[in-house]
């Protein structure tokens, strides 16, 4: 699995990107799906949660806003040791 990581990291893959993605095509990472999310096919795709588009400045916020709790939740781990 790690190797495969590895190729994807290569080729230019990262935490923001697939965060990205998550937002863009309004899906849930952990829902129970019938098909794998590699196949979603647009944004008639019933795997979305909400068939509203965003834009990309609502995606970046977003996607901001989670870079920013986990960061906050980092710092207070750290503050506890």
């Amino acid at each position: 699995m790690l190797a495969l990581l590895g190729q994807l990291k290569d080729a230019g893959l990262t935490g923001v990107k697939v965060l990205w993605t998550f937002f863009e095509r309004r899906v849930q990472p952990l829902a129970a799906r019938v098909r794998p999310l590699l196949r979603y096919t647009s944004a008639g795709d019933p795997m979305r949660t909400s068939p509203e588009l965003l834009t990309p400045g609502e995606v970046r916020s977003r996607v901001w806003a989670v870079i920013k709790r986990a960061k906050a939740a980092e710092d207070n781990l750290a503050e506890l040791e």
